[in-house]
Order: C-alpha cells, then sequence, then structure tokens
C-alpha cells in the first residue's frame, strides 16, 4: 500500500517500533517513520528510553524522518 500511495504523490508514514521497521519503511520510500514507545505508556509495550532513541537517531543507515511518540508528556 505504501508503493500505491507514492504513485499518487501522497505523503506517507509508517508505525515502527524498532530499527527493522526503520529500515523496511525507508525501504519501501516512506516519507517518515514514527517510532515508540519512548517512554512507558500503558499497554504499548516496554518503552526504549532515551538512550535506545538515541541509538536509533545516530545509526548511519537512518535516512528517513523520524517522529518519536509514546509517553511524552
Amino acid at each position: 500500500q505504501i508503493n500505491e500511495a507514492k504513485n499518487q504523490n501522497l505523503q506517507v508514514i509508517v508505525s515502527c517500533h524498532n530499527i527493522n521497521d526503520i529500515l523496511l519503511a525507508q525501504q519501501f520510500r516512506a516519507d517518515y517513520a514514527t517510532i515508540s514507545p519512548i517512554f512507558q505508556t500503558p499497554n504499548k509495550g516496554k518503552p526504549m528510553g532515551i538512550n535506545g532513541l538515541k541509538d536509533i537517531v545516530n545509526d548511519s543507515r537512518i535516512t528517513i524522518s523520524l517522529i518519536a511518540l509514546g509517553g511524552i508528556i
């Protein structure tokens, strides 16, 4: 569905929860990836924390724009 949306010149945001999800979103030409949860959020799984987010942001393979979500108050 990402390719279909991109072929119609739509912006695509993909929900991701780890580095592999982000790399796959890039491969499919998504414009943005959300990464979550950063902090504890009810029913959203184990948070990655600031250090986990830093690891992703500093990974040289990541070229897609990221949006951090999850428990940020």
